[in-house]
């Protein structure tokens, strides 16, 4: 008999072993135990605020209903209303209270785009886009 459970949909990470009774001339044997991770959802919020020194792109990273703190969230930016691929600006790490932000000074209208890679314990997300725009 194997215990295994493949049609379920787990919310935790779970610790899977599987077992075969000896049955006539089949000797009984057991697997190693493997581990399946479940990662918690997380999420990003975008906004951009005019400051004296150019521009504030900032968001908040959130994930299982808390803040994320020390996570490392990217700023992407392109062309603004283009379809263009983005280009990484800077990388920082998320404070405690799950905050991060950018100061740019673009020179000509860009959209803004925060992204999360995940890590371990939470997926990797995207923000929404924000535009600057520049007359």
């Amino acid at each position: 008999r194997v215990l295994f459970r493949s049609s379920e949909t787990e919310t935790a990470s779970m610790r899977y072993v599987l077992v075969f009774a000896r049955s006539g001339n089949l000797n009984a044997a057991r697997s190693r135990v493997v581990t399946v991770a479940v990662k918690s959802a997380s999420s990003l919020s975008i906004r951009e605020r005019a400051a004296n020194k150019g521009d504030v792109i900032s968001g908040d990273l959130r994930g299982a209903g808390h803040n994320l703190r020390g996570r490392p969230v990217t700023l992407l930016e392109r062309a603004a209303g283009t379809s263009n691929p983005w280009t990484t600006v800077a990388t920082h790490k998320t404070n405690k209270g799950g905050y991060v932000q950018f100061r740019q000074n673009p020179t000509a209208s860009t959209d803004y785009e925060l992204a999360f890679a995940g890590g371990r314990y939470f997926d990797g997300c995207q923000s929404g886009v924000v535009t600057v725009t520049v007359s």
